[in-house]
């Protein structure tokens, strides 16, 4: 019997591109679903029609905390999040139903299509980017997202959801699926479940999401984990574009002084690009081989972030170890333990 499915929908901002949104789910509810609209911090929730439940936060509180919240609420057997700026295909939702109903997994996310509605480069770029590396990395999967992602209630729960540290749209759904992964459960990334992004990418906006919210906290968390996770962003042709870049740049530097370095500059760079030779490929298919090469300086940029942001984050690493070095040096373990009762408030 398919399960019934609670969805989820933080929202900070009720503009006609989420009710857009709202509507594309909506229409594919069974009389047995629910709908959560969190509403973060948002006043206006009128009109939205039948079978959505509305509920709202006094202040922005981020879509961690609002994902959770949802969750407390939740009927359903499935929890499936959907974000205010995805507008799911038809049939998502009983792609959903049919993935627990035939019990191939604990959760299961999607991905963004080819054909994004925003027409600026930078963000079909960045829109496309996702949906390839989604794409080509199909199957079962160390990580979640809550984009166009579901799981059972029960695993979500157990799990103790989403972290709350990430108070503003940050990897917050991948720490998740690196729990649930390390407790065993089964994840599958289905490339047939997807959801159209209506998301506007300005070019600035974008590089600082990715090194903020994105390069720095995810590092982080691959230092703290002391395990490289393969697929999606880090399989080895990324890693390798990311190295070329940096040695690109030290090449650069070296180059003032010293002409042969030049030479080495260039073989660098070309070996940073043709580290996404299969993303420049499809692009190229995709959208021309024009557009391909107008995208060649994003991804060198993206390369320099991604860097960037795994060098921060080590710095930010090694100095909280050094600190919880120190600090355990100036209070040692006692020798005696307190027998004292920890009283629970």
């Amino acid at each position: 019997m398919p399960p019934r499915v609670t969805v989820i929908m933080p929202c900070a901002n009720l503009d006609d591109k989420a009710r857009h949104c709202i509507a594309a789910i909506h229409r594919q509810l069974r009389r047995s679903d629910e709908f959560l609209l969190m509403l973060d911090g948002h006043a206006e929730a009128a009109d939205l029609g039948p079978q959505i439940q509305v509920h709202q936060s006094a202040v922005r509180r981020g879509p961690a905390v609002m994902r959770n919240w949802g969750a407390s609420y939740a009927q359903g057997e499935v929890i499936f999040f959907v974000d205010a700026d995805v507008e799911v295909h038809e049939g998502a939702l009983e792609r959903v139903r049919d993935f627990f109903a035939e019990q191939k997994g604990d959760a299961v996310f999607g991905c963004y299509d080819d054909s994004p509605s925003e027409p600026g480069l930078t963000s079909r770029f960045r829109n496309l980017m996702h949906h390839y590396v989604h794409w080509t990395n199909a199957g079962p999967a160390a990580t979640f997202w809550a984009g166009c992602g579901a799981i059972q209630k029960n695993v979500f729960i157990q799990s103790g959801g989403f972290d709350e540290n990430y108070r503003l749209p940050s990897i917050e759904d991948i720490e998740l699926g690196v729990r649930l992964a390390n407790k065993g459960h089964r994840i599958i990334l289905d490339a047939d479940l997807q959801g159209k992004h209506l998301k506007r990418w300005p070019l600035l906006a974008m590089w600082q999401t990715d090194l903020l919210q994105r390069a720095v906290p995810w590092s982080r968390l691959i230092l703290r984990s002391a395990q490289m996770p393969q697929g999606l962003n880090t399989p080895w042709a990324a890693r390798i574009a990311v190295a070329a870049q940096g040695l690109t740049l030290v090449s650069a530097g070296a180059a003032c002084g010293i002409s042969q370095f030049i030479w080495l500059t260039l073989w660098w760079q070309v070996l940073a690009v043709l580290g996404h030779y299969g993303f420049l490929t499809f692009l190229s298919k995709r959208y021309g081989g024009r557009f391909a090469l107008q995208c060649v300086p994003l991804l060198v940029a993206y390369n320099i972030i991604c860097g960037t942001g795994f060098m921060w984050a080590s710095v930010i690493h090694i100095s909280e170890r050094l600190r919880r070095s120190f600090q355990h040096i100036d209070h040692p373990t006692p020798v005696m333990k307190s027998t004292a009762k920890n009283e629970v408030a």
